[in-house]
């Protein structure tokens, strides 16, 4: 028979030449956005390389938490294991998804931080600040910040008595 590979699930075909073409990616399937609507954002930083040929560049997420991860090694480790995001929700190539909301996902030239830039990195530190300000008490407001009541909760019958 034939020689096998590794698996021992099909034979190795000497006499056809092996396609080394990578796979186009589908930048715009749905399975790449599906970390924006858990909360996860996209930078895409375009490096300024020359020639022009081919546009490089380096993709990096942040999680809801506002952790910066530049792998989906870095991304694998932090899932997690029975959650709903996989690795394979994340696309590392530097290729816009066309979410069409650069506080979402966007995409500059190294070196520059243009004024939307900014705009995007105050979002995700907003968005941390109000998780943790809604997360306090349950309904965004502080228990420092209650003002202390004069009457007690009555263990008998629930109600306020002075």
């Amino acid at each position: 028979m034939a020689n096998m590979i590794n698996s021992g699930t099909r034979p190795a075909l000497p006499d056809q030449p092996r396609d080394r073409r990578r796979k186009k990616i589908d930048a715009t399937s749905y399975l790449y956005k599906v970390p924006f609507a858990f909360g996860w954002n996209r930078e895409i930083v375009l490096r300024n390389t020359y020639p022009r040929k081919k546009k490089k560049g380096d993709v990096y997420y942040y999680s809801p938490e506002n952790v910066k991860f530049r792998s989906i090694k870095e991304i694998f480790r932090a899932l997690p294991e029975n959650g709903i995001l996989k690795t394979k929700h994340f696309l590392m190539a530097p290729i816009p998804t066309e979410v069409n909301d650069y506080r979402t996902e966007f995409i500059r030239k190294a070196g520059t931080k243009p004024k939307e830039y900014m705009e995007f990195n105050n979002k995700r530190t907003r968005n941390l600040a109000t998780e943790e300000e809604a997360a306090v008490n349950g309904m965004g407001v502080k228990e420092e910040n209650i003002a202390p009541s004069t009457s007690q909760l009555c263990c008998h019958c629930n109600n306020y008595h002075n």
